[in-house]
């Protein structure tokens, strides 16, 4: 059976939420706003690691990728990663797009 835990942050004024779950022997993080996700990104690590992690290093998984997950947030992680992706998209379709017109230009010559 599946449980969760949440906990509220506010970042340039907007409500987020880093809702934790568990199930099927993972424990998932993710980011929200409102009911759907702030970005792309999601954070898991199986129960039997984390308890591993929790008791004998010290070390809260969990708690580490909350932080992570808020931090991802505020740092504006993901939409540096698709600013970045989008610019290479362009890049690739404008190669595309003049090799695909070099081509036409060699067929059509007479």
């Amino acid at each position: 059976m599946a449980s969760s835990q949440s906990e509220a942050f506010e970042f340039e004024g907007k409500k987020y939420e880093i809702r934790v779950t568990c199930g099927g022997g993972r424990i998932s993080v993710r980011a929200y706003r409102g009911d759907l996700p702030a970005n792309g990104y999601e954070y898991s690590v199986d129960e039997d690691t984390s308890f591993d992690l929790t008791h004998v290093t010290g070390i809260g998984a969990v708690r580490h990728l909350m932080k992570q997950a808020g931090s991802d947030v505020e740092n504006k992680v993901y939409e540096s990663y698709l600013r970045e992706k989008a610019k290479r998209v362009v890049l690739n379709s404008e190669r595309c797009s003049k090799r695909m017109l070099r081509l036409a230009m060699r067929q059509c010559r007479f």
